[in-house]
């Protein structure tokens, strides 16, 4: 509504024009303002409408050539040279909005699409599964995107609660096509593989063919059984965030694996780091859009400040007062960010609907390759090394 009632108010800003220029001109005996009026329709091909720009075009014309016949000019080549600048300018204006148009509708059609494959990559994570209530939040850097290069994946077990968090090197389509690629490896992985460290590995092969050199992804995986007990390994991202009642413990990764996709000469294999979890104790999983944010001096935003209340706030708030806390701290969140917050509810607890529901509905299912690496063309061009970080 707010484009139809700009549209408008543009068209009669442009007719407008060309009524003070015709104004000026008829005022003004010493000189000749005739040749301004040609302003006016490549004005109204900015905004408006091919219809609208082609009135003003119109208008423009008959308004310009009654003055140009009025002024009684004695040199026939300026009024021609005049004539021909309003008649070209009459008649382009409408082409370029035409043009405009067109493109303008190609951007949305692109956009719909985009969001489309966007939110099939990162599927809505369900208020409750397994052993645990959930909550998620995600902010792309981007602001034509809905989602860019972090990732989160949840799938339950039969043992529990698997999931997974994670940021792909860069930002951008390439980004988010390698995180389809790596959600898609964790979701096949966690139905066939026992251990984290397995799994890791299988993301990992499935994400090389598609990485250039420099290319990387940092991921956490976990899994929280039925009573309470906490794994956890990390290639190359940070731990979580554990909140027991008013208390915060950050987990410290002791050992840490290099991210997926480091040359396999390079690799560091991750340990598996373990904790037991109590009813209502909590996991914040991030990623460093939360840590790297910086305040109007330029300085490294608190994570304890932005954490805030974490465990005791009311659990559907939680994820909310964190991303006011972030903005009101930080002078401009340039980074990708995404938050997964899982609340343990102990043993006894019903389990929820299964995570995973694009490999449960066989209606999703067909949608998805049976071999991951058809999600991506073979990415085989190679770049400089000139970029590095996440």
């Amino acid at each position: 509504m707010r484009r139809v009632s700009g549209s408008a108010a543009w068209f009669v800003v442009s007719l407008l024009t060309v009524g003070v220029v015709a104004a000026a001109d008829l005022l003004d005996g010493t000189s000749s303002l005739v040749g301004a009026v040609a302003v006016a329709p490549l004005m109204a091909s900015i905004l408006c409408s091919p219809l609208r720009t082609g009135i003003v075009s119109a208008v423009t014309l008959v308004v310009g050539l009654a003055l140009l016949v009025t002024q009684g000019d004695p040199e026939p080549l300026t009024i021609a040279v005049r004539a021909g600048v309003m008649l070209v300018a009459g008649l382009l204006a409408p082409v370029l909005a035409v043009a405009r148009t067109r493109r303008e509708r190609r951007i949305r059609d692109l956009t719909a699409v985009a969001e489309a494959a966007q939110h099939a990559v990162l599927t809505p994570i369900p208020p409750v599964a397994g052993p645990a209530r959930l909550a998620s939040a995600y902010q792309s850097a981007s602001r034509e995107a809905l989602i860019g290069g972090d990732l989160y994946g949840v799938v339950e077990t039969p043992r529990g609660l698997r999931l997974m968090i994670g940021d792909v090197r860069g930002k951008g389509i390439d980004a988010v096509q390698i995180a389809a690629v790596t959600l898609a490896a964790f979701r096949d992985g966690t139905h066939i593989l026992s251990t984290l460290t397995e799994l890791a590995e299988h993301c990992d092969a499935q994400l090389r063919p598609h990485l250039v050199d420099e290319d990387f992804v940092t991921v956490l995986f976990a899994d929280i059984s039925h009573d309470g007990q906490v794994e956890v390994i990390s290639c190359g991202h940070p731990g979580p965030v554990h909140a027991r009642a008013g208390e915060r413990l950050p987990l410290e990764i002791r050992a840490p694996g290099t991210p997926l996709g480091i040359p396999l000469d390079m690799r560091t294999p991750p340990r598996p780091q373990r904790l037991e979890l109590e009813p209502g104790d909590r996991l914040l999983f991030y990623t460093d859009g939360l840590v790297e944010a910086r305040n109007s001096r330029g300085l490294f935003v608190r994570a304890d400040q932005v954490i805030g209340d974490i465990g005791t706030v009311g659990f559907e708030d939680a994820l909310g007062g964190v991303l006011s806390r972030l903005h009101a701290a930080a002078r401009e969140v340039r980074d990708d960010l995404a938050l997964l917050l899982v609340e343990y509810t102990g043993p006894g607890s019903k389990p929820g609907v299964k995570p995973d529901s694009a490999a449960e509905d066989p209606a999703v299912s067909e949608a998805w390759p049976d071999n991951v690496s058809q999600l991506l063309p073979h990415r085989a061009e190679t770049t400089s090394l000139s970029r590095t970080g996440t």
